[in-house]
Order: C-alpha cells, then structure tokens, then sequence
C-alpha cells in the first residue's frame, strides 16, 4: 500500500486567495511525510496544468499528476506539449492521469460532441506516447489523422510518461490493460479490487504484455 494525496488549487474555499499559498506548504509537508503522489483535476473548475507547474517547483521527490484530465477539451498534442514542460520542470516526476469525463461536462461547458469516448481515449494515449518518444508523429486512427510526421522537441528526462486512465466500465477496464500503466479506479468497491486487477491482466495480456507492471 502506498500512498497518495489531492491537493486543489484552493484550500480554503473560493473567495480566498491565499489559499494556494497553504495548498503548496501542505504538499511541502506531504512531501516530507513520504506520500508518494499528489494529484489534483478538473471538470468545470480552473485548469490543472498551471497549478501542477507551482507545485512541481515546490517539491523535489513527490509524483505529481492528474485525476483527472479529459480527452476531448484539449487535443493529445497539446496536452504532450504541456507535459514536455512539466516533466523537464518536475526532473521526471509527472504522471498524466486521463479520462473521458461525461456528456454533460464535454457537451455543456467545452461546447464538444461526446462521441466514442473509449475509442478517443485510446487514440490520445497512443498519441501522446509517440510525442513523448520523440518519434515522428504519423498516426492513421478512427478520429485522429496526422500524416506531416511532426516530432515534439525538448529536453527529455525519459522518454515515457506513465498514463493513468480513470475506468469504470469492464470494457473501460480491459482496455486500460492494454494501453495505460495504472488506473484511477474512481467509484469501484474495495471488495472488488482482486476482479479489477484480473480484467487489467486480461486486457495487458491482449496486448501481448502478459507481465506488464500495474498501478493501482
């Protein structure tokens, strides 16, 4: 069992602008305590991605990630581009947790069609991970299509940041198997864990990874 922390922009409330101030001394003190991630998301609040640049510059050794960012408000190169900073800023301690969100957020705040989620989901991912390589970006999917073989250039750490997938659904599951390092397993009962981590190695075994390493 290791353990993990959210930390929001605001911990005291909206009409406080200090709050931040306190949020990163807390994630300092995490830090130091040995909690290993800390993890903040949105939905229809502010955006993550400046606030995981304050707290990567706040601590030295704590993964730092998201739980969750969804697919369909940023495209998968703009998110690779915002964590190219964050992991050169973090040395290497980013974790990109995804998920598709809902109808209601995706259609009725970002003004986008909910449409194949799962389908969207695993061509982010797979994009994504090519940008982070380094290699040329020339990908034939169902929504995306980028043939110019562009390459995204900076100063790596690694050449892989690991991909967490919030999934609840079996389908949502096996697929994370296949394509993801960990799940965010939001809503899923503790009794359960033992028939999670099976449909993950069902699915990692799908794609030819019988073996691979999971978080949970």
């Amino acid at each position: 069992m290791r353990f993990g922390l959210l930390i929001g922009l605001n911990s005291r409330g909206n009409d406080d602008s200090s709050g931040w101030q306190e949020t990163l001394e807390k994630a300092r003190i995490a830090e130091s305590l040995g909690i290993e991630f800390l993890s903040t998301g949105e939905a229809w609040g502010p955006s993550s991605v400046p606030w995981l640049t304050a707290v990567a510059l706040n601590t030295s050794k704590v993964s730092i990630g998201t739980s969750i960012l969804n697919v369909f408000s940023r495209t998968p190169a703009a998110i690779a581009q915002d964590y190219a900073v964050l992991d050169e800023l973090s040395e290497g301690r980013m974790i990109l947790g995804l998920g598709t969100s809902g109808a209601n957020v995706i259609e009725h705040f970002h003004g986008v069609p909910f449409t194949k989620p799962l389908r969207r989901l695993r061509e982010y991912v797979e994009i994504f991970n090519i940008l982070i390589s380094g290699e040329p970006l020339n990908y034939d999917g169902e929504i995306f299509q980028m043939q110019r073989g562009f390459r995204l250039n900076y100063h790596r750490v690694r050449d892989h940041i690991p991909v967490y997938i919030a999934a609840i659904t079996p389908k949502s599951i096996r697929q994370t198997g296949e394509i993801a390092d960990g799940i965010l397993p939001i809503h899923w009962p503790k009794a359960l864990f033992g028939q999670l981590r099976e449909d993950l190695q069902a699915g990692a075994a799908a794609a030819g990874q019988p073996d691979k390493p999971f978080t949970i």
